[in-house]
């Protein structure tokens, strides 16, 4: 199982029930306050955006990795999302990024969760984007 090949499941926090006073903001910020308290290597954000692209709406142009050493905002690698369906969008993604790479050897991946296996071919490049120092 995933827990054996050293791969950590991270159940999202349910916006829809979680009472205010248990929030711990969005779903982006959990999973890297959950990979920096076990101490993993890389964290996966796995859902509907197969990657950080940068030309959103249309999505087509994929950015395979980003440097965090070398853009201050979001608005550096791709345009914030206007949907109003998303909650955070590619912002809360790069803030989890900073958050959880406080090491040269650590990556954050951001992919499909529809990709059979995204964890594996996001690490090889072959789909989403890495985010790392």
């Amino acid at each position: 199982g995933m827990i054996k090949q050293g791969i950590v499941p991270i159940v999202n926090e349910n916006d829809s029930v979680a009472a205010d006073e248990i929030k711990l903001g969005d779903n982006d910020q959990l999973a890297a306050r959950v990979g920096l308290a076990v101490g993993a290597g890389s964290v996966h954000l796995l859902g509907t955006a197969g990657a950080v692209f940068s030309d959103y709406p249309s999505n087509q142009t994929r950015i395979k990795d980003i440097s965090l050493a070398n853009f201050v905002g979001v608005e550096d690698v791709c345009q914030p999302t206007n949907d109003p369906q998303a909650v955070g969008g590619m912002t809360t993604k790069l803030e989890a990024a900073r958050l959880f790479l406080d090491a040269p050897q650590k990556a954050l991946y951001v992919a499909s969760a529809e990709e059979p296996y995204a964890i594996v071919e996001a690490e090889i490049g072959k789909i989403g984007t890495k985010i790392a120092t």
